[in-house]
């Protein structure tokens, strides 16, 4: 299992952040390891959807089909998916309040087939610096708006 986490606060509302956060459109201007949507850009996401998204992480793009499991809008979404070579993937974002704006935080789990053994631990140092790219990205986005 490989896993990366990051957490940065804003001095923005946590509407504003999820506003920008949940705006798949915009995916290619701050989540570092997002490639494409290969069946368009996902809308209005609820518990049970299942969309495609292209990841690179390391290499080629390579497809995840997830589907929804927690989406509380506003603070909380989760998603469970499916990578090529039995590659499984979880991936999360969590917007709180805090006294001058917003706490983001940012998962990315990968596990299964080859992730679980020797290559886990190689990638993991990797999915945390694209987790905190992706962040840094993010703030110096809403910082432009």
């Amino acid at each position: 299992m490989a896993k990366g986490v990051s957490t940065i606060e804003l001095a923005a509302s946590t509407e504003d952040v999820w506003t920008l956060l949940s705006d798949r459109t915009r995916y290619d201007e701050w989540l570092s390891v997002h490639y494409a949507w290969p069946d368009g850009s996902p809308a209005d996401l609820k518990v049970g959807d299942v969309f495609a998204q292209q990841l690179k992480l390391m290499g080629p793009p390579s497809t995840v089909r997830w589907t929804v499991e927690t989406h509380k809008s506003g603070t909380l979404l989760e998603l469970t998916g499916q990578g090529p070579t039995e590659v499984g993937a979880r991936f999360s974002y969590a917007v709180v309040p805090t006294e001058s704006g917003s706490s983001v935080e940012l998962v990315l789990e990968l596990f299964g087939g080859p992730i679980d053994g020797t290559l886990g631990k190689m990638i993991e140092p990797g999915l945390c610096t694209e987790m905190e790219k992706s962040l840094k990205n993010l703030a110096e986005l809403k910082s432009r708006h």
